[in-house]
């Protein structure tokens, strides 16, 4: 027995590998973008974003991750996008954006990032899905006036759906499948993710997978 460990730490040695640890580079990989999800922006990653973006625009993200430690071009784009961006407005909402909210909807569907990128770029995408969330609950349309019929009956299936999806959550916790959440929220998460991507450059996204070991600007 002592034989075969003597022999496997000789092969280990050869091996450069440190016995009794696994070295796997995917596993560090995968813990380290994990990681870096978790960790919030501090105030100086966000005043070097702002500096990169002035040197580079935004569009170059894949570029600008490059500069910033542990940080890939996806979450740069969103942390500018969502919270840095000098014309974000973060005040209460009009009637005038209430009526663009809902006539956009009705031209082109729930796409979010499209509808925030083209016609109302001083709200974020998920700004904009919490308002319309908020909107078809009125009893009045965003214009003042009463609902139309057909408008009426869109109302209707969209909290129905809603209705059924909370019900069906609240249900599946109660018979204990609670893990199910989190995946769920995960693909509507990776849903609008997809969405906002498709408006960005494709090319520069694709080199974002894992984040960057920094290097300074």
């Amino acid at each position: 027995k002592n034989n075969v460990g003597r022999e496997e730490r000789r092969l280990e040695h050869e091996m450069g590998a440190t016995p009794g640890l696994d070295e796997s580079p995917i596993s560090a990989e995968v813990e380290a973008a994990e990681s870096t999800k978790r960790r919030p922006w501090s105030p100086e990653e966000d005043e070097h974003l702002r500096q990169l973006v002035d040197v580079h625009g935004i569009k170059s993200w894949a570029l600008i991750a490059t500069h910033l430690q542990m940080r890939n071009g996806k979450q740069c784009r969103e942390r500018w996008r969502n919270h840095l961006r000098p014309q974000l407005n973060k005040g209460d909402w009009t009637p005038e954006e209430d009526v663009e909210i809902w006539e956009r909807v009705q031209q082109m569907g729930t796409k979010w990032a499209q509808i925030s990128e083209t016609y109302m770029p001083s709200r974020t995408d998920n700004d904009i899905k919490n308002r319309w969330n908020s909107i078809i609950r009125k009893q009045q349309h965003p214009g003042g006036r009463e609902w139309e019929p057909e408008e009426n009956e869109a109302r209707a299936q969209i909290l129905g759906s809603a209705s059924r999806t909370q019900a069906g959550r609240r249900s599946a916790v109660g018979r204990g499948e609670g893990a199910s959440i989190p995946a769920e929220r995960k693909r509507k998460d990776l849903s609008l993710s997809s969405d906002r991507d498709e408006l960005e450059d494709a090319a520069d996204c694709a080199q974002d997978t894992s984040p960057s070991q920094g290097r300074k600007l």
